[in-house]
């Protein structure tokens, strides 16, 4: 976090070919018929009431309650971010996305060093991946409740907990030691656990990505997927 010297992340510049452009011209039409405006709105009533649908509006209305960023934790967590990414799996199934942005996390431990300051850090990591995504990765076996997120209502104590559990089970790379877990059951107890513990990490059908959301498939010299 960086007032002064923060940086744009993400630049998008020019077009491969001209149709390309096709989506944009189409949207700058409708805004010019009054038809955009009515259309953002249908999907965006349905975004949300599949939010409430899936979490409840009592945990929407209160799911930040106590939870603080990265900036302000004495372990330089986002765990805002963690119950963000809960809710995102939770209501439209975005793991791929959640992963992509766990793995930030992953990256910036890495290089975290727990007796240096935050700005040490924060300078060790780079200031410009951690204003792009800030936060190291959460311990799972860790109480926050005792001091980062005292704060929290005692009443979403144990859903703030569920989602943490939850976001690090399906975020989470695989470690060397589960690999070696799971071949040290396949030698032990044969084919049958090893299919078990394929299902185990098996990715739910509402988590899967349904939709290519890319603004465009590939590159003037590649073909997608690249």
């Amino acid at each position: 976090h960086d007032e002064e010297m923060a940086e744009a992340h993400t630049l998008t510049i020019g077009a491969a070919r001209p149709s390309d452009l096709d989506q944009l011209a189409v949207a700058a039409y409708m805004q010019s018929k009054n038809l955009m405006l009515s259309k953002v709105r249908s999907v965006s009533k349905k975004i949300q009431q599949a939010q409430v649908e899936a979490l409840g509006q009592e945990w929407l209305d209160s799911c930040y309650d106590g939870i603080i960023k990265g900036k302000d934790s004495k372990y330089m967590i986002e765990h805002n971010q963690i119950i963000w990414m809960y809710n995102c799996i939770k209501a439209w199934g975005l793991l791929e996305f959640c992963r992509n942005r766990f793995n930030t996390f992953v990256e910036n431990t890495k290089k975290y060093n727990p007796s240096l300051t935050h700005d040490e850090n924060i300078d060790k990591i780079g200031r410009r991946p951690w204003g792009f995504c800030p936060g190291i990765l959460p311990d799972a076996n860790k109480d926050y409740f005792s001091d980062d997120l005292a704060g929290v209502p005692e009443k979403n104590r144990t859903r703030v907990k569920e989602a943490y559990e939850f976001v690090i089970k399906w975020c989470s790379p695989k470690s060397p030691k589960t690999q070696d877990n799971a071949e040290q059951k396949d030698d032990t107890n044969g084919e049958g656990n090893k299919a078990a513990t394929e299902m185990e990490m098996e990715v739910p059908e509402e988590y899967q990505t349904a939709y290519e959301m890319k603004p465009w498939k590939d590159y003037p010299d590649r073909t997608y997927p690249y």
